[in-house]
């Protein structure tokens, strides 16, 4: 399974000593999860905060992020946003205490990916027509270091390097042109590989990009730590030594990890030219 943003959010709670876990123990509805052993505390405690799903027989929910609505004591039930299913007996949750806002995580997370500067990004938007020149999508221009063209049907994944390509640069319009000496066969996918920022992801669905491995995130949560505890430092102009302290241990491991650990940016530039003996 894909890394997501949900499992960064987990993950960052966890160093920051800010999630409570828990297992169901009832089979709850879609907007229930009940607890009898670990939710005992006292009504509309958790309101506000955001439950993360963990792990559950129920396949569909997991990695899920809902708000919580409502806590009840007496029936040891969160209420919350609706899941696509029911969440079943024996199901691992999470909950990320509300002094750290969902969004305010999210937004750590984008400073974090973007601190790790351009990354190989891949676009497939593109399809091969009787002409020589494509418009190339926003972001890709002169980064543009690969371009290749599907060699088969949908359900082949082989790809053919096109080579004795350019790009050209409108500066009237702000456009950058793709252009080949010959038409390409018509009607065939093409993946254009390039160097640019992480994308922004908005929702703890978006997927991380497969390029950063297990160190490499490991120093993305280090800085989205960091991230956040600067925010709740500015929102309460905080003099706090202890956060402080935190702060500067976090941004300290985060920027050795990423010292250590960098994202491998080094894709070979297709040659302008093949020479055919």
């Amino acid at each position: 399974m894909a890394l997501i943003v949900s499992d960064i959010v987990y993950r960052t709670g966890v160093e920051l000593g800010a999630v409570y876990e828990g297992t169901s123990t009832t089979t709850g509805t879609t907007t229930t999860i009940i607890d009898s052993n670990g939710l005992t505390q006292p009504d509309d405690y958790w309101n506000g905060s955001h439950v993360i799903i963990l792990d559950s027989s129920t396949t569909t929910i997991e990695k899920v992020i809902k708000r919580i609505t409502d806590y009840a004591l007496t029936t040891h039930t969160l209420t919350t946003e609706e899941f696509s299913a029911a969440v079943p007996s024996g199901t691992r949750y999470a909950i990320l205490k509300k002094r750290f806002p969902l969004d305010n995580v999210i937004q750590a997370i984008n400073q974090a990916l973007r601190e790790y500067g351009n990354i190989p990004l891949v676009d497939t938007s593109l399809t091969s027509t009787t002409g020589i020149e494509y418009t190339l999508p926003s972001g890709v221009g002169a980064n543009l270091k690969q371009v290749w063209m599907k060699s088969g049907d949908d359900d082949d994944d082989s790809w053919i390097e096109i080579h004795n390509w350019r790009v050209e640069n409108n500066l009237s319009t702000n456009t950058n042109t793709l252009i080949f000496p010959t038409p390409l066969d018509n009607g065939y996918q093409l993946k254009l590989v390039y160097l640019g920022e992480h994308s922004q992801v908005t929702s703890y669905s978006d997927e991380i990009n497969a390029v950063f491995g297990e160190e490499q995130i490991k120093g993305i949560v280090y800085r989205t730590a960091a991230n956040v505890l600067n925010w709740r430092k500015n929102a309460s102009q905080s003099v706090d030594p202890v956060l402080l302290t935190m702060i500067q241990s976090y941004e300290s491991k985060a920027n050795e990890y990423f010292k250590r650990y960098p994202v491998n940016s080094f894709v070979r530039r297709t040659p302008r030219f093949i020479k055919v003996k």
